[in-house]
């Protein structure tokens, strides 16, 4: 099998980037959204030999890069006050230390450099430290050039779902959050435009980007599809990417954010079909047929 083929041999160890203002990530998951970022996440940190913060998705960099992400900082509190509450409801005996280190994380200033290193200084030496925050993967240049100096050491998980099915994806995630269907072709149209369904779906612009930046040494791709079909496989292809020893979680299986079959009319689809038609021609030439069949 060609995951198998490609990375035949463990890689080396990651070197640990560890400082006095904390710690920075070893490994970290980006990818167009709802192309299983959050899988690669939940089954990496139910191993022995990783750590992960108490939110998924940091932000950071996107934070720092994106003009059109203002919302960044309210939604990491959010997600910080919901892991500090989760804490307290499911610990007997909660950690005085630790409370005070999810509430140091909410206290101004957050989001930038020394934020992200005390938000993994808690991770032991001895394990890998990781995070998955999909937005990383549409940061411009300048966002690129701050990732490669500011985490020399790090690897990144870059995952491809056919651009496609992901639009259809993103467009009915972002339908399940509105209190009501669009009722018109007029409302639809609204729908399918959304910037946010091409940016986060532009490979010919952002994979190239990446390429550029990072060797394969600390840059793979791998294939949505395999996630569902393949499950053990793609595992053991990042373990010998980040240079972890085999070890099969007990979630490897379990399908996370599925998203609800709401039906879009196949209008809308013809129209995400032609739209995106240049972006499946672009990971075919970049990937090959085997890869892009995959996604």
């Amino acid at each position: 099998m060609i995951l198998k083929r490609i990375f035949a041999r463990t890689a080396p160890p990651i070197r640990r980037q560890i400082g006095p203002l904390g710690r920075k990530p070893d490994l970290i998951c980006i990818g167009a959204q709802k192309a299983a970022t959050t899988w690669v996440f939940r089954v990496l940190a139910a191993r022995p030999d990783t750590w992960t913060p108490p939110i998924k998705e940091v932000h950071f960099f996107n934070h720092l890069h994106v003009a059109a992400h203002p919302w960044t900082e309210w939604l990491v509190r959010q997600y910080l006050s919901a892991a500090e509450a989760s804490y307290i409801r499911d610990t007997p005996l909660p950690d005085p230390e630790y409370l005070e280190w999810l509430k140091g994380l909410k206290t101004p200033p957050i989001l930038d450099e020394t934020w992200y290193q005390r938000l993994f200084a808690p991770a032991p030496p001895d394990r890998l430290a990781l995070e998955a925050t999909p937005e990383y993967s549409v940061v411009p240049p300048e966002g690129l050039d701050h990732i490669a100096a500011f985490l020399p050491e790090t690897r990144f998980i870059y995952m491809i779902r056919d651009p496609v099915t992901r639009a259809l994806s993103h467009l009915r995630m972002n339908l399940s959050r509105q209190e009501t269907l669009p009722e018109t072709e007029a409302d639809w149209d609204a729908v399918a435009a959304d910037p946010a369904l091409w940016e986060r779906g532009d490979y010919a612009t952002y994979v190239p980007r990446w390429k550029a930046k990072f060797g394969p040494d600390r840059l793979l791709f791998l294939p949505y599809g395999d996630v569902a079909k393949r499950p053990a496989a793609t595992l053991r292809a990042i373990e010998r990417f980040a240079g972890l020893a085999p070890h099969t979680p007990h979630n490897l299986k379990k399908r996370i954010n599925k998203t609800r079959p709401i039906p879009v009319p196949d209008r809308i689809k013809a129209r995400i079909a032609e739209q995106f038609a240049p972006q499946r021609d672009f990971v075919l030439r970049e990937f090959g047929r085997d890869f892009a069949s995959r996604t």
